[in-house]
């Protein structure tokens, strides 16, 4: 995989939150996942050829009904149920908010957030101090999610391991959450030289930026339609990530 030590530099960062951690495992040539658990949310990556479709079952160890599947493909991210196994998992209610989606090199990295549990009766609880999780994943032929052939997916269980902790853990709080026309922002351990806060989107479009210099900072968010927003804290040391919902 083509500039893996840059990606794995990047989501580092993305995770600095995180409890416990799996890093980022290489399950094919092709196709790397990282999954990071906090108290509150679970955050998933998925790398792979920007040309294929990439997906992730939870707690699960074959694509038998019931399971909680996460995918990435020409239409974006969605969020699944399996049907059972030959059969295309039907689409559930979207409970993941995509942070990122980028292209370098031919490789697309994929960072997207969840609730610890979601809408739906099938959605997997994911527990931040769990030591394993039981995965499927596939990793298709092309871009659009379709059958991704006997060699393009497998089952496995993967570790975790403490994160970042301890008294010089980085953090962010937000206030108030749900927030209606402002939201104040408290950061912990950070070096705020040349630091900027960015709002984005559940689509993953930013659609707010300012620098800061101070470690509680106010932004007028009023301007903002309602919904679920990602916070991102850029910092020299490391980045920070988040969401909000607007009311």
């Amino acid at each position: 995989m083509r500039k893996i030590t840059l990606l794995a530099a990047l989501l580092i960062g993305c995770f600095a939150q995180a409890q416990i951690s799996t890093g980022l495992i290489q399950i094919t040539d092709t196709y790397t996942i990282g999954i990071e658990i906090d108290q509150e949310n679970v955050i998933v990556a998925m790398i792979g050829e920007q040309d294929r479709w990439m997906g992730l079952g939870f707690g699960v160890s074959s694509m038998t009904a019931g399971g909680d599947v996460i995918s990435f493909d020409s239409t974006g991210l969605n969020d699944r149920a399996f049907l059972g196994i030959g059969q295309t998992p039907q689409l559930d209610t979207q409970d993941w908010t995509l942070i990122s989606n980028d292209v370098s090199g031919g490789v697309r990295t994929v960072v997207a957030a969840r609730d610890l549990s979601g809408s739906d009766a099938t959605d997997f609880t994911f527990d931040p101090n769990a030591n394993t999780l039981d995965i499927v994943w596939a990793n298709g032929v092309s871009a659009n999610f379709q059958n991704h052939g006997s060699s393009n997916r497998g089952a496995t269980t993967l570790a975790f391991s403490l994160g970042v902790d301890g008294p010089q853990t980085q953090s962010i709080s937000l206030f108030p959450v749900p927030a209606n026309d402002v939201l104040s922002v408290s950061l912990q351990n950070v070096m705020l030289d040349n630091t900027t806060i960015k709002i984005y989107s559940a689509l993953g479009a930013l659609v707010l930026s300012q620098d800061i210099d101070h470690k509680s900072s106010v932004l007028n968010v009023s301007s903002l339609a309602k919904g679920v927003y990602v916070v991102k804290v850029n910092a020299s040391s490391g980045n920070l990530t988040t969401r909000f919902i607007k009311e």
